[in-house]
């Protein structure tokens, strides 16, 4: 018995989707905008569960070395000047003071198809510059009870950074992520009041995908919010006067690009037409005199997918309604009926909708009006890696057959990583 199939002798194709991550947080009716950009490429061949960040670098995080693995930093949108009138070295709200909120944020993003998924944000620190404007007599150094390059309250810097007489460029990281991170420098109390001003600010955060490799392609659209202004989400606290025009918040556009790959091929295959030919369980010669209980085939070939994709078989005008099987029918006799068989899929590293592996899956039949399976893969991707289809005749069916006829069917396997 001969089954042909069709349009995945040899396929290497990649699946792409612009992403544009969605915070689910009321937007403020005047906000700031900040635009954030990352980039997901699946690969077969190097298996990963991370992004390519892509935003252009601001701030302490321009020099890539320093803030650390996943951490990043974007232009903030933000600047003013503020009154300091600190008293007391424990009096954040009258210092030199940024506060934000630390908390990672879990963001559910959501296609034009319903599908959804999380994704992680979370601000990890500031940097910027802070210049004196008042009391030009004194260095801005001489200014504040200690260096700002080593804040009071919940946050820390490392020494990296700057000043001259007039300004000081420092960074400053939460030490916390379960709320919010208050990070400060006073003034010294005989000078007050003094003002400064907030320029060149940058955010630090991180952002964390939830396995992108089981996303599947599509648009994902929508804006995130953080508020501004005293005990907000953002907070640079008393006598503080916005000149950016930052307004009530900072609306975050998140895009993000995916890319996945999917390979198949069939050793020694052109692009026409693979043959499986079935047959009995040890040949021919073991059943000289009746029909076997079966036929059965079983193809190996190269396969590999770096993101989900949907498995379904097309019968290609040979279907039995019956069965809701693909099947063949007798050379001699092209009217008569279609005698059905089953297709399986067999590779370990692949999950079904039920999270199983996937061992001897049988293959939907499109034609039945079966929806395809929709399989998804395990610690980043695939790999390439041998992977099996299994042709095998349903129960009764070599029963109607004559020996000496030739039975010939074509299908279609697809491996659908549109989705």
């Amino acid at each position: 018995m001969r089954v042909r199939f069709t349009g995945c002798a040899r396929m290497m194709c990649q699946a792409a989707f612009l992403l544009l991550l969605a915070l689910g947080f009321t937007t403020a009716t005047q906000a700031a905008v900040m635009n954030i950009t990352a980039e997901y490429k699946g690969s077969i061949t190097n298996p990963k569960t991370d992004f390519v960040n892509t935003t252009p670098p601001a701030g302490y995080c321009a020099n890539s070395t320093l803030c650390g693995a996943g951490v990043f930093g974007v232009a903030f949108p933000a600047g003013g000047t503020k009154i300091l009138t600190a008293t007391a070295a424990r009096e954040p709200r009258k210092s030199f003071m940024v506060s934000f909120d630390s908390r990672p944020r879990d963001v559910t993003v959501t296609n034009e198809r319903g599908q959804s998924f999380i994704v992680k944000f979370r601000a990890v620190g500031m940097s910027f510059l802070v210049s004196r404007v008042s009391n030009e007599a004194v260095g801005i150094r001489e200014q504040f009870v200690q260096s700002p390059l080593y804040p009071f309250g919940s946050c820390n810097g490392n020494g990296y950074g700057g000043y001259n007489s007039n300004v000081y460029s420092t960074h400053w990281t939460s030490q916390t992520t379960t709320g919010m991170a208050v990070c400060y420098e006073p003034n010294k109390p005989e000078l007050a009041p003094l003002t400064v001003s907030y320029s060149q600010l940058a955010l630090q955060y991180s952002l964390t995908l939830d396995a992108p490799y089981t996303w599947p392609p599509g648009v994902y659209t929508g804006t995130g919010h953080y508020s501004f202004g005293a005990n907000k989400d953002i907070d640079f606290g008393d006598d503080y006067t916005d000149t950016a025009g930052t307004g009530t918040g900072i609306d975050i556009n998140f895009t993000l690009d995916v890319t996945h790959e999917l390979f198949v091929r069939f050793p020694g295959a052109t692009q026409g037409p693979v043959v499986a030919d079935l047959n009995p369980e040890n040949s021919w010669s073991n059943w000289p005199d009746r029909m076997p209980p079966y036929l059965k085939k079983e193809l190996i070939f190269d396969f590999g997918t770096s993101g989900p994709l949907k498995l379904s078989v097309h019968c290609s005008g040979h279907y039995d309604a019956t069965t809701q099987s693909c099947g063949v029918r007798d050379q001699n006799d092209p009217a008569g009926p279609v005698l059905p068989f089953d297709v399986f899929m067999t590779n370990a590293r692949l999950r079904d909708s039920a999270g199983q592996a996937l061992i001897m899956k049988k293959l939907p039949v499109t034609d039945s009006g079966a929806l395809p399976e929709l399989v998804s893969v395990t610690a980043g991707n695939v790999g390439l890696t041998p992977a099996r289809l299994n042709f095998r005749t349903k129960a009764g069916v070599t029963d109607r057959m004559q020996r000496g006829h030739t039975y010939t069917g074509n299908l279609t396997v697809v491996f659908d990583a549109n989705l």
